[in-house]
């Protein structure tokens, strides 16, 4: 039977790795790793996926994230990164109040994360996400289990052949991920 850390490792891990070389992937990498990181610090600190994010999470980013230095800089990356990106599918200009947000750039050039001179942030999508798989790699029981805080993470179940025929299929081409019970094999 496959585990749920071999499942990470070959739904997440493994396309990720495929799109480090590539210099112009830097959004993709980032709209995959993003969800991850926050399902893992949602878990940590125990908000549920409704709940606005509270200190204790932008406290626990910058555990993990020493580059950020501070709750209020990790606050602003994450309006900028993940909120940018998946809200918007780009980095994010401005808060939802309005004001004008730094200047945020990728570069597969800069450290993990650094704010230069000017008070722009940079950020590398490959180091930050080879944190994040580490990260998540280190403590994955956090990250899988699921609680009132997240669903369970998506497991491989066994289909009944009946099921695989009525659809046209043979067993070894019918997968289903998910976390509700099995198909009804009546």
């Amino acid at each position: 039977m496959v585990t749920a850390i071999e499942n990470f490792r070959t739904w997440y891990v493994a396309p990720l790795r495929s799109l480090f070389p590539d210099r112009k992937a830097g959004f993709p990498i980032l709209l995959i790793v993003f969800p991850l990181l926050e399902r893992f610090l949602r878990q940590r600190v125990g908000l549920r996926g409704h709940d606005t994010l509270t200190d204790a999470f932008f406290d626990a980013l910058v555990q993990h994230f020493g580059e950020l230095k501070n709750p209020q800089i990790a606050r602003t990356f994450w309006t900028i990164y993940r909120h940018g990106l998946l809200h918007e599918v780009t980095l994010s200009r401005l808060r939802r109040s309005g004001g004008a947000l730094p200047d945020a750039w990728l570069s597969h050039d800069m450290p993990l994360f650094t704010v230069d001179a000017k008070g722009d942030y940079w950020l590398n999508p490959v180091p930050f996400a080879t944190r994040i798989i580490e990260t998540i790699e280190a403590d994955f029981s956090v990250f899988e289990t699921g609680s009132q805080v997240t669903g369970q993470f998506p497991r491989v179940i066994s289909v009944p052949t009946s099921f695989c025929t009525a659809t046209g299929n043979t067993p070894e081409e019918f997968i289903v991920t998910g976390t509700n019970a099995a198909p009804n094999d009546g």
